[in-house]
């Protein structure tokens, strides 16, 4: 698989499946909760009490001298690990006296790998279920029920379909977008067929079905 820093600066830009803005001098940062929680304890607290689907959350930034372009790239750097391509806002946040009072106000994050595995291992925010099946005629009646069109290879959408919350498996839909051109598209696909904003109203984890036989569970795990 391509490696976890690149598909995750490949999120952060192409934006998918965000579940938060991010209101910053009156610029609009779509973001992912789960990916800012876990790498940031800022973030982790001030998104727990804006809860909801969409929700805009104004940024009150107490560090001196944080423009938008610096913005970006320290969001940019919670994604990747890494400062970006080494503009002028970079090189001002690797500024000692700035990192200092960032890592002050922000906290400090661990490795990249060592915070997506405690994403992994404690899921806050997960909005998505993998739920695993066999039965052709039921995948088949799921996609009829609500489920993606044209999603060929055994995989649906739609609520109602098998498994339970201990046989389920907890995901987030933007590490799914981005470790996996699969999922990308299946749940690009939902978006504009108007499903998902449905289950974003109704705050429930989206359900996906994959056909077992297809797509073990150990290889998914």
């Amino acid at each position: 698989a391509p490696s976890l820093q690149r598909d995750l600066a490949a999120l952060y830009q192409h934006k998918y499946c965000t579940d938060v803005d991010l209101i910053f001098q009156g610029t609009c940062f779509p973001a992912h909760r789960a990916v800012l929680a876990a790498r940031c304890p800022f973030f982790k607290t001030l998104l727990s009490s804006s809860p909801g689907y969409g929700a805009e959350v104004l940024m009150d930034i107490e560090t001196a001298g944080i423009d938008v372009p610096m913005f970006s790239a320290l969001l940019h750097y919670l994604y990747t690990g890494e400062f970006g391509v080494g503009g002028a806002e970079d090189t001002r946040l690797q500024n000692v006296d700035v990192l200092v009072q960032l890592s002050e106000e922000f906290g400090t994050p661990n490795s990249l790998e060592a915070d997506m595995k405690g994403l992994f291992d404690y899921m806050c925010y997960y909005d998505a279920l993998l739920s695993f099946s066999s039965d052709s005629e039921m995948i088949e009646s799921c996609n009829e029920r609500g489920a993606v069109a044209g999603a060929a290879t055994g995989v649906s959408g739609g609520s109602g379909c098998p498994g339970t919350p201990d046989e389920d498996l907890r995901a987030h839909k933007a590490v799914l977008s981005a470790r996996s051109p699969f999922f990308r598209n299946l749940l690009q696909r939902r978006i504009r067929t108007g499903e998902e904003m449905t289950e974003r109203t109704l705050q429930t984890p989206t359900r996906i079905v994959l056909d077992e036989s297809i797509i073990p569970r150990k290889y998914v795990q």
